[in-house]
């Protein structure tokens, strides 16, 4: 809405860059273990073949959860929940939820809460960070994360450049005939541009 956080008239809880960052060391390749840190927030397992989730606010089902990138709803946070599992918390700065009916100001999908991820934004020198990791189950994350001050004779545009690429092998570690961990290849390019 554009107040400050105490200006608000429900109330807003925020996940910094600081928390993101030490959830994002563990899985690099999704924001399901930022979510899980907030509280009245549950990320449920919605096909564990598929490594789909959705978002639960104060444990309403999560097609009543708007999720926004930036205040836009990009992530298309329909039943099944693919979105969480394919966005890599490296460029984000922060993430806000609302929780509670907002639905006035955020549509229908709004009736729990909404949460917001909000994008990093370059600052005055340029930024590079990688980020490389892999696990005893066999999951290999790469992320590259690039920001470009303001140049030009306006000095007003900026952009950052987010490249990664994950890959799982589908496991059944309890060795039950079903799948624990999903399968999954698949690589992500998002490019921002920030005009101030």
């Amino acid at each position: 809405t554009g107040l400050a956080m105490q200006d608000q008239a429900v109330p807003v809880e925020v996940l910094g860059r600081r928390q993101i960052e030490q959830n994002m060391l563990v899985a690099p390749g999704d924001i399901v273990r930022s979510l899980d840190a907030i509280s009245g927030l549950r990320v449920q397992t919605t096909s564990p073949e598929l490594g789909t989730a959705m978002v639960r606010v104060q444990g309403l089902p999560g097609h009543y959860t708007r999720v926004l990138a930036d205040g836009v709803p990009l992530y298309f946070d329909h039943p099944g929940g693919l979105a969480l599992v394919q966005i890599p918390p490296m460029d984000l700065d922060r993430i806000e939820v609302l929780r509670g009916s907002a639905s006035a100001v955020f549509g229908a999908n709004a009736h729990a809460g909404v949460v917001n991820l909000l994008s990093r934004r370059p600052g005055k020198e340029a930024n590079r960070e990688f980020l490389f990791s892999q696990s005893t189950r066999d999951r290999t994350d790469g992320v590259l994360w690039l920001a470009s001050p303001a140049n030009g004779p306006s000095k007003r545009w900026t952009n950052t450049l987010l490249v990664s690429a994950h890959r799982q092998q589908e496991r059944d570690v309890d060795a039950d005939g079903w799948s624990d961990l999903p399968g999954y290849s698949r690589g992500v390019a998002r490019q921002r541009v920030f005009w101030d």
